[in-house]
């Protein structure tokens, strides 16, 4: 992605109030240094964000690619019934910092490829934040993580569940 030099805290979700996109740039702007780009755009603001903040809006495939490739990590506040987008981040090897709630938490590996936000609130982000940025991660054990959730191991799941029934009918 043109003029995005590599490092930097990452969010996709559209412009909606329960994606709390506000609330992640408003706590990435209390981490000094930290740099946070926006897939969807910036929540509109009076006095508008921080230089260090970065909305996208059009992004292609291959951009989000790039993106996700060259993230420091996820950071996803929303309330989701699944929540793909830290399942996408993990597939690319970069951790995701995630409310604990709704989806999110199907989808976690806490220590693995995960750490939790509490609470929907800039203090409980900022935290959340810092573990992601202050942890060793290893990548190919976040992708092992996202494994789970690839169309192979979902074929294989439901191959599994199929033999169950038909054995149990028998």
């Amino acid at each position: 992605v043109p003029g995005l030099e590599p490092g930097f805290l990452l969010t996709v979700s559209r412009p909606r109030g329960y994606k709390n996109t506000a609330l992640i740039c408003k706590a990435v702007e209390a981490l000094p240094g930290t740099r946070l780009v926006v897939v969807g755009g910036l929540p509109e603001r009076t006095h508008g964000w921080d230089p260090r903040l970065t909305g996208l809006v059009g992004v292609s495939d291959a951009q989000l690619a790039w993106l996700y490739r060259n993230a420091v990590g996820l950071v996803a506040v929303g309330r989701e019934d699944f929540g793909l987008t830290p399942v996408e981040s993990y597939s690319f090897g970069r951790p995701a910092a995630v409310l604990r709630a709704g989806g999110y938490v199907d989808s976690a590996a806490p220590g693995v490829a995960t750490t939790w936000i509490e609470e929907p609130t800039v203090a409980a982000v900022t935290a959340g934040i810092r573990d992601v940025l202050a942890t060793a991660w290893d990548s190919q054990q976040i992708r092992q993580h996202a494994d789970r959730f690839s169309l192979a191991s979902f074929q294989a799941r439901m191959v599994d569940a199929v033999d169950e029934v038909w054995r149990s009918t028998r």
